[in-house]
Order: structure tokens, then sequence, then C-alpha cells
């Protein structure tokens, strides 16, 4: 009986001892296959390597502005304005200055296209004559209706709404239809160019990327259209001349347009047209 006492006191703290001390399963220690290194991503620690994306910064883009810019320009066509009595209308003279046009845009039926929608907007605006453009890479302009010889000189002021400096704006000249016209532009960022469309085909005919005599708020444009020569001054500073023997007589406008930013605002005034020699 001792004897088997025993035997069961032994095997009891035999078992004791195993709850009271178990074995701590150690973890395998990973060895990376060398076959394996190359391998974008391999683990190189343990088998539960878990990747983690590599955020890589990217590379500055210069911008340089397109000195070409070739778009698809647009043009708008007068839609007359709906009222239910009709509005008795004398125009108002030209000034005796021996001008050609005089126009202050205080009068909203002198004849200037107007079209206002959500996208682009050329109407008139308290006394001056806004352009709006709502969309990248694209000119509005609008015209007077009217015809005026080879050999005049343009005069507006032009003042800077709102929308990014990147951005253009001026006068046309010469336009026989939307597919045939010059114009002669200047940005609030210091831009300039000269362009035609010809036959449809737009193409520079001067550029310059930062001229120092543009101001970013406002500046009054004077424009020479004549002897198949183009002039441009900017607050009576000459900035640019060209020459295009296509220059014909035609109707003048106002132009604005968007690079790659949108939402650009320009409002004219002050516009006179006068024959080169006064």
């Amino acid at each position: 009986m001792k004897l088997k006492r025993l035997l069961f006191i032994f095997i009891g703290l035999m078992l004791s001892g195993c709850a009271l001390s178990p074995t701590i399963k150690q973890p395998a220690t990973y060895t990376p296959d060398p076959l394996r290194q190359a391998e974008p991503g391999a683990p190189t620690s343990n088998p539960f390597f878990t990747k983690t994306a590599t955020l890589y910064a990217s590379t500055p883009i210069s911008i340089i502005p397109d000195i070409t810019k070739t778009i698809g320009a647009e043009s708008f066509t007068s839609t007359p304005v709906l009222t239910s009595t009709p509005v008795p209308h004398t125009p108002r003279p030209t000034p005796n200055d021996g001008s050609l046009l005089h126009e202050d845009f205080s009068d909203e039926l002198s004849g200037w296209d107007r079209n206002t929608g959500s996208e682009s907007t050329a109407d008139y605006a308290d006394g001056q004559y806004r352009i709006f453009v709502a969309n990248p890479n694209r000119e509005i302009w609008a015209n007077p209706g009217k015809w005026f010889p080879d050999g005049i000189k343009i005069d507006v002021d032009v003042k800077y709404g709102k929308g990014p400096i990147h951005s253009d704006y001026g006068v046309i000249c010469g336009y026989v239809d939307p597919n045939n016209f010059f114009a002669l532009t200047i940005g609030p960022d210091g831009w300039v160019e000269i362009f035609k469309r010809l036959n449809g085909e737009r193409s520079t005919l001067y550029s310059e990327i930062k001229n120092p005599n543009i101001k970013e708020k406002g500046n009054h444009l004077t424009a020479i259209c004549g002897a198949q020569t183009l002039t441009l001054f900017v607050n009576d500073t000459q900035i640019a001349q060209v020459s295009d023997p296509y220059l014909p007589g035609g109707d003048v406008g106002l132009i604005a347009g968007s690079f790659e930013d949108t939402k650009v605002e320009f409002y004219f005034d002050n516009l006179v047209v006068m024959p080169l020699g006064q």
C-alpha cells in the first residue's frame, strides 16, 4: 500500500510540475532565400512581411506658356433683346472730333453683340462692356456690326475684373467674318500676342511672354491697323509691330480669352476709332 501511495504522489507531482511550468513554443527563425531578394517587396526579416507602399514625390512640372496658343475661337452672334413694347432708339451722335466710332457703352442699344450665359458672356454692364470666359482655352469676342476702311487707330481702356492673370484681352480689326480677322492682345501677367484668323486657320504673328509695360489691373490699348502693318501700344508705349499682306478693311471688335484656367472677366470702356493721320 505504501508503495502504491508513493507511486500516486510521484505521478501527481509530475502532473503538477507540468501545469506550473508549461513549455513556451518559440517562433521559428526566418532565413531569407537569397534567390528571392532581387524581387521587389521580398521579405527580409520574417515570413509575415507586409509590404508598405512607398510614396514618391512627384517632380515639379515647369509651366511654360504656349506661345502659339492654338485654340478654337468662337464668336458670339448678336441676340436681339426681346421686349413686349418696342423701345424707340435714337443713336447717340459721334463727337465732332473726326472719329469713326466713339463708344462709352452707356447706351445698351448702340449695336454691340449681346449674349449672356453661364459659360460665357459678352454684354453691356454698368456703362462698360463686359466679357466673361468660363471655359478653358477659349476666346470670346464681340463686334458693333460696322465696316471701317484699312487704316484706322483704335483706343480703348480695359480693366481686369477677376480670374487668373494668365489670360488675355484686346481689340480686333479687319474683321470680315468669324474666320477672317486680326487681333492685338495682352494679358494681366504681361503676355503679348498679335494673331490672325485667315480662312479659319489661327496663326500667331507676334508673341511675348512678359512685357514690363503691362499693368495687371488695367491698361490703355492703342492698336494701329493699316498699310499692311499692325502696331500695338500699351499705356502710350509701343510694344509690338508686325506686317501682313492680308490686312483688309472690316469691322472692329473686343476680345478676351482664357488659357488652362477659367472664369476670367474684363471690362472695356471709352472705345474710339480714328482714321490714320488724325
